[in-house]
């Protein structure tokens, strides 16, 4: 009977895909391509977790500062950092903002980025990591080529919904705005003082403020939830296109606040601060913030 020599990467691929699945699963030349809107800012961001959740395996980035920064020639530079991913299996390959890198780079250097992922073993564990701000049907012929719909490579990042925006900011503002000041020694424990229109909700609403007062002798503050819920409300309104990126922002412009008002026992001034702080340019594109114009008197936070 005649035999059949056989190569040694197609017996060591034919190893591969004879392993046992439930302690060696294997996968066929995973790809993963990240899609975000554009200027969202959530797609390096997510590749940036999903590398920090695989950081045992060594990462290689192919962006373009790597490849015009460095002393070899653009095509000697790939090519070494995609036999240095084989050889150091399993690993990443990470280009970040594709669509960028694959219209800088000339029609050489594509085909033979091209021909050098694609000769990688079809069940070596490499995989190839990509963010895009262009969506998968509006990119160029070969990075679609490379990421394909059908085998669930290309993920688009949803818009954040209402419940995840609300859950971004409930903390900082219904739980970190109403935090007591830090004890100071020699400080007597005393109710704060309140304006004539918190006397006046006091006598119409005798045992709502009440309730109030004892939650200002156990935990040394004054501050009005409802307005703090008012508040978070507004702001999950007023975020609904905001970007990622302008979201983080307007998060740390409030912390700021937060910060500037943590010695206050009465935190009235903080939510009028708030409330009436001038939404800046560019953080939201929104008209629907509780109050575009400020209080007379009231200095909002910045």
């Amino acid at each position: 009977m005649p035999t059949h020599k056989m190569s040694k990467s197609k017996r060591a691929e034919l190893h591969t895909f004879i392993s046992n699945p439930p302690y060696q699963p294997t996968s066929f030349r995973p790809r993963f391509l990240i899609v975000e809107e554009p200027g969202s800012g959530q797609g390096s961001d997510l590749a940036s977790a999903v590398i920090h959740t695989l950081e045992k395996f060594p990462t290689y980035t192919l962006d373009l500062s790597n490849l015009f920064v460095s002393s070899t020639s653009q095509e000697e530079t790939c090519s070494q950092l995609i036999r240095e991913a084989q050889r150091t299996v399993p690993s990443i390959i990470y280009i970040p903002q594709i669509p960028l890198w694959w219209e800088a780079v000339g029609p050489t250097l594509k085909a033979g980025i091209t021909g050098l992922l694609n000769h990688i073993p079809a069940f070596a564990p490499v995989l190839l990591l990509a963010t895009s701000d262009v969506q998968h049907e509006d990119l160029p012929e070969g990075i679609k080529a490379l990421f394909s719909n059908n085998y669930e490579e290309v993920f688009k990042i949803p818009p954040p919904t209402c419940a995840e925006r609300r859950g971004f900011f409930e903390d900082l503002i219904m739980k970190q705005a109403a935090e007591p000041p830090a004890s100071k020694p020699n400080t007597g424990s005393r109710v704060p003082c309140v304006s004539h229109a918190r006397c006046s909700q006091v006598d119409e609403q005798p045992q709502v403020c009440y309730s109030k007062a004892m939650k200002i002798r156990s935990r040394g503050v004054f501050v009005d939830f409802s307005e703090l819920k008012e508040l978070l409300d507004s702001i999950v309104m007023a975020t609904e296109n905001a970007s990622i990126s302008s979201m983080a922002k307007l998060y740390s412009v409030l912390s700021r606040c937060n910060y500037q008002h943590r010695d206050d026992a009465d935190k009235t001034e903080l939510v009028m601060n708030t409330m009436n702080w001038k939404r800046p340019t560019g953080i939201i594109k929104s008209n629907s913030w509780p109050c575009t114009e400020p209080t007379p008197g009231v200095t909002a936070c910045a």
